[in-house]
């Protein structure tokens, strides 16, 4: 009982601290390709420190997701399931999904990456991360100004932003990610 009140209370706060913030005007996010790859550190729900760009350099590609709140699920699941299916089994391409959750007391944090483990599949673990934060930062540099969407970009193994998307994927955004992954990776 303790447990589903602990959750409901995260739920309702995350949801508070999302809202909370304004929202911004911008209607799309910034043009980044060509761009560097903005400083960011973390914890994988594995366990593993993750620094990027830096950790990209161990690859010749790597997918990150953006989102910063729930309603970003639905464009994360439209993209990562496809990328996952078609590029599972390649060494040499990585993905790792960031929600951007902002500022928050430790032990909210603790106990939202200890929901996040249990409904997760193990195997996405190394795949997660949870950024908390000042957001601002990375929302005023890529232009992420709406909190409902997922964003999405593509890195090569020197840091620099080559592919980019917002919302929902479709097949023919599916098909030009697959197209510059396939042409990196044949290289």
């Amino acid at each position: 009982m303790i447990r589903v009140l602990v959750i409901n209370f995260l739920v309702g706060f995350f949801s508070v601290v999302v809202m909370a913030q304004p929202a911004l005007q911008v209607e799309h996010m910034n043009t980044m390709i060509d761009k560097p790859f903005l400083d960011q550190a973390g914890e994988s729900l594995a366990g593993d420190n993750l620094v990027f760009p830096y950790y990209f350099k161990q690859f010749k590609v790597s997918f990150v997701a953006y989102g910063f709140s729930r309603k970003a699920g639905d464009d994360f699941d439209s993209w990562l399931k496809p990328f996952q299916d078609r590029y599972s089994e390649t060494d040499d391409v990585f993905f790792i999904s960031i929600p951007m959750i902002g500022k928050l007391p430790k032990w909210i944090l603790r106990q939202m990456k200890k929901g996040m483990k249990k409904g997760i599949d193990v195997t996405l673990h190394p795949h997660q991360m949870i950024y908390s934060g000042d957001t601002d930062r990375y929302q005023d540099y890529y232009g992420f100004n709406n909190k409902k969407k997922g964003y999405f970009l593509l890195i090569n193994s020197q840091g620099t932003i080559i592919w980019q998307a917002e919302g929902k994927a479709t097949d023919a955004l599916l098909l030009d990610l697959f197209t510059v992954i396939d042409s990196v990776v044949a290289e």
